[in-house]
């Protein structure tokens, strides 16, 4: 069952740009995208081992716009028992 804790500060989805920063070069993502996904996988057997908390990781885009494939990349460290994937579609007046 999903726990009802609201953040001090809500995340708003509809304020976070949607496009990578100009200024960043598609070597230097995919290298930063590479340690932050073996460090979910380091962060997941810690939150398996304690079975106290949980981590939501929100991915967002249109149809067709490569989610499958960046949550196989960002995941690919993780155990799949440890791992659950939901759609959903756009966000309730409390989540929005």
């Amino acid at each position: 069952m999903a726990s009802s804790f609201l953040a001090p500060n809500p995340v708003r989805l509809s304020e976070i740009p949607t496009r990578a920063p100009e200024h960043l070069e598609k070597q230097s993502i995919k290298k930063e995208t590479q340690r932050m996904a073996q460090r979910i996988g380091e962060l997941q057997e810690m939150l398996q081992a304690n079975a106290k908390k949980n981590l939501l990781i929100v991915m967002q885009g249109m149809d067709s716009s490569g989610k499958d494939g960046s949550t196989r990349s960002t995941f690919r460290y993780c155990s799949p028992s440890g791992v659950s994937a939901y759609s959903f579609k756009k966000p309730t007046d409390l989540e929005f």
